[in-house]
């Protein structure tokens, strides 16, 4: 009973001290968490109307949410002609894309590309030329880097001929031409699959 009592009077001692201001002014604490979160929640909504959540690559009207699955690319384009060489030890492969006599875009693909399967994965991918009429990303091809800007927000490199930008893992590069201040290439990797050559 003794031993309870004491345990009843700290508690009540303590909380006596924690009410008492101590001469200073109360702060209602309230208005001021309400200001930090209507703070943090407009510096939010401002990057997210700058910063994309989604990676879509247009391909021939059609569009694939980045990374993606090499089947679903299959679907539509042509890949039939790829030149493919696989890097047995790394666990990869590279493949060129050509049009005609034109390369439209490499692939970094998991696995043997030549023994895919349904759960084979494009990783990396690299537009050689976003001019022509195949690919878009978000709706840009070849387009100059205050558009780039527009849609995916600032880039992280200060260079007026490249653009980079991270979410996450994904890394878009886009290099642009110094004569026509266009896109000249675009390449998006995923940094869960730290391929090097």
């Amino acid at each position: 009973m003794y031993h309870k009592s004491i345990i009843v009077l700290a508690g009540l001692l303590t909380a006596a001290i924690l009410l008492s201001s101590c001469g200073e002014p109360n702060v209602n604490t309230s208005d001021t968490v309400v200001e930090t979160y209507t703070t943090d929640s407009t510096t939010s909504s401002i990057n997210a109307e700058v910063s994309v959540s989604v990676i879509e690559i247009g391909v021939s009207g059609e569009f694939l949410t980045f990374p993606f699955k090499y089947e679903e690319l299959e679907k539509l384009l042509d890949l039939s002609d790829c030149q493919n060489v696989y890097f047995e030890e790394k666990g990869f492969s590279v493949c060129n894309v050509y049009q005609g006599m034109n390369r439209i875009c490499t692939l970094f693909v998991t696995g043997n590309v030549s023994e895919h399967t349904a759960e084979t994965l494009v990783t990396q991918i690299t537009i050689d030329d976003p001019s022509n009429e195949i690919f878009t990303l978000n709706g840009l091809k070849d387009d100059n880097p205050e558009d780039f800007k527009s849609i995916f927000g600032e880039s992280e490199t200060k260079s007026e001929y490249l653009y980079d930008h991270t979410w996450g893992n994904i890394v878009l590069s886009v290099l642009f031409d110094n004569e026509t201040g266009k896109a000249d290439s675009i390449q998006l990797l995923d940094m869960d699959y730290p391929y090097s050559l």
